[in-house]
């Protein structure tokens, strides 16, 4: 199952660790402040109904979404979770973020 980020927040993802530590890999990512500022309409707002079908518009500004981001990724990194950070070739850095699943899963595979 993958659960995105607004449904398994940072500070939940410690309670299910330890209870499923072997079947479990948390991993975040956010766009950069300079990826929003040059994608929020072209690629952003456009494809954010891929996988929830979200039918409703957009009301978030620009400077609100640099804020979330902002915020979203300070509390994975305090909460010392994976976070993988969109800075300018989406299709590019979310390979990053599929080695990484990838790897894990592999180790934990192994177990």
């Amino acid at each position: 199952i993958i659960m995105e980020g607004s449904y398994l927040l940072p500070h939940y993802i410690k309670e299910f660790d330890s209870a499923y530590p072997e079947k479990i890999i948390p991993v975040f990512f956010g766009f950069s402040t300079s990826y929003i500022e040059e994608n929020v309409e072209t690629s952003i707002v456009k494809y954010r109904d891929v996988i929830e079908l979200r039918q409703y518009p957009e009301e978030r500004t620009m400077k609100e979404l640099i804020r979330e981001h902002e915020e979203f990724k300070a509390k994975c990194l305090q909460a010392g979770l994976p976070y993988f950070e969109i800075e300018h070739d989406y299709d590019k850095e979310i390979r990053k973020v599929y080695d990484y699943i990838g790897e894990r899963k592999r180790r934990l595979d192994s177990l």
